[in-house]
């Protein structure tokens, strides 16, 4: 009994200990939004169209795949939650996230489900906003054709120019 007590103890220390590190590294790179992420930016990785994408110095506890996307327009750091899973599945992790953002985030910022639109791979999701700065959440297809799906994270900076035509 007293060995199940311990570890229950530990377990759970462990996991408030996650979460914290999960909204220190969270605020620190909401923070660094409105500089373009600079302080996350590691080398080049690629270039798409006219847009850049970079390496992040950081990986988000609990994600995978962290980069920017560089625009004329914004600036983004994404990352990957989990991929390759059912629909389903994909809609309760994109839940348990929702809830791990509300409770870094509290009042901060205001929460609404994500729009289904035609132009939006999106099929599921939160998004969080204030101001120029957005956190989504999202389940989205792997491919146009898989009933495969992934679930990312990101949070956007939008310049001032293209958030005002919104």
């Amino acid at each position: 009994m007293r060995s199940a007590f311990i570890f229950s103890l530990l377990l759970f220390t462990n996991l408030l200990f996650s979460q914290n590190k999960f909204a220190e590294q969270l605020n620190q790179i909401i923070k660094d939004s409105a500089n373009n992420f600079g302080r996350f930016k590691r080398e080049f990785k690629e270039m798409r169209d006219k847009d850049s994408v970079f390496y992040s110095l950081t990986i988000l506890e609990g994600t995978s795949k962290n980069d920017i996307v560089v625009t004329q327009v914004l600036t983004q750091y994404r990352c990957e939650i989990i991929d390759s899973i059912n629909e389903r599945k994909g809609k309760a992790i994109v839940d348990e996230w929702h809830e791990k953002l509300l409770n870094v985030l509290g009042s901060r910022f205001n929460a609404e489900k994500a729009k289904i639109v035609s132009w939006t791979p999106v099929k599921y999701g939160w998004s969080f906003n204030k101001g120029n700065t957005w956190i989504d959440i999202g389940l989205l297809p792997v491919n146009v054709n898989s009933t495969k799906c992934f679930v990312s994270l990101a949070i956007t900076y939008f310049s001032e120019d293209f958030y005002k035509l919104k």
